[in-house]
């Protein structure tokens, strides 16, 4: 494996925050490491990047053991939530900056910083300043300035979360964008499940210092190990089957209808979510959450009976 972490772990006084990490990726793929907040995400990522000394593990890319060199010697580049961008410089000299501790003249170093500036169609702002940059352009910049310096992975802690919805959506296709370009492998830290199902290669789900599950987004999803992960991914209804085992299955996985299904219902609540509708519904197998698309044509009103057909389900 290109990238591989074993038995990574921190304590801060006498808290574990992070308890044996293991895993592994492939050269290219990106690895969300994905979480509520205090799971061991961030300081995953600030032990692979050298911010951090570990208390036991060890990373290596490449067929290298990094753990012993400091974070400028590392082959690793980061991306900070804030972006730490230099405000007294232009979007060209802060793209740059790093690139004069990697023995490139001024002149080179130039042409290269607006050839990576033209790849993220920004090469018409090279002598502005940082605080003349949308959030999306400020963001760009702090990609291609970390990717500029050609590290073998690219570390991004939640580098969305400071962005408003529609932008955060154009930015995932960006970040996937150019890092097909570059083939460069990425570790993104993300507590937003949606973020991470829909950039990621591998999913680390992440609890309490611990990896609950490794796997691709479908996988996360579709076959969650436990109710962590299952709780965590999305939404799902659990009821229990005839033998007693908990199914669970999700709420677009079922289909609702006036006269044919698996299970009769009662519409107890509707809440109409513009290309979708989510109802609430109540069976002899329990309280379901069910998700309708809204193109279909059918609207139910709360106390309507209805019928039920689960079409996917899965064993938790």
């Amino acid at each position: 494996m290109y990238l591989q972490i074993d038995k990574l772990s921190k304590k801060f006084n006498d808290k574990v925050v992070l308890d044996n990490l293991t895993l592994s990726i492939n050269q290219g793929e990106i690895l969300c490491l994905l979480g509520p907040s205090g799971c061991g995400k961030t300081t995953a990522l600030k032990l692979v990047g050298g911010f951090l000394k570990e208390d036991c593990g060890n990373v290596t890319i490449d067929g290298e053991d990094i753990m012993a060199l400091p974070p400028e010697k590392r082959p690793v580049s980061t991306v900070f939530q804030s972006y730490a961008l230099f405000p007294h410089m232009t979007v060209l000299e802060n793209v740059i900056y790093g690139l004069k501790f990697k023995g490139y003249k001024k002149k080179e170093a130039i042409k290269e910083g607006e050839k990576y500036l033209e790849i993220v169609d920004l090469l018409s702002h090279k002598n502005k300043k940082i605080a003349e940059l949308s959030g999306g352009q400020q963001q760009r910049v702090a990609l291609i300035r970390a990717l500029i310096v050609k590290p073998k992975v690219l570390l991004l802690d939640e580098p969305l979360s400071n962005l408003d919805a529609k932008l955060r959506v154009k930015m995932r296709e960006e970040i996937k964008s150019i890092q097909k370009q570059f083939n460069t492998t990425m570790i993104f830290v993300t507590h937003d499940q949606e973020e991470a199902l829909s950039i990621a290669d591998k999913i680390a789900v992440m609890n309490k210092g611990k990896l609950e599950q490794l796997g691709t987004p479908e996988e996360i999803y579709n076959s969650p190990v436990n109710n962590f992960v299952l709780d965590f991914i999305g939404n799902s209804n659990v009821i229990k089957d005839d033998e007693g085992k908990n199914i669970f299955i999700r709420p677009e996985h079922i289909i609702m209808s006036k006269e044919d299904g698996d299970l009769l219902g009662n519409i107890v609540s509707r809440v109409f979510m513009g290309s979708y509708i989510t109802y609430i519904v109540n069976t002899e197998k329990g309280t379901l959450n069910v998700k309708e698309s809204n193109l279909n044509g059918d609207i139910y009103s709360i106390n309507e009976e209805v019928h039920l057909k689960i079409i996917k389900e899965g064993i938790i």
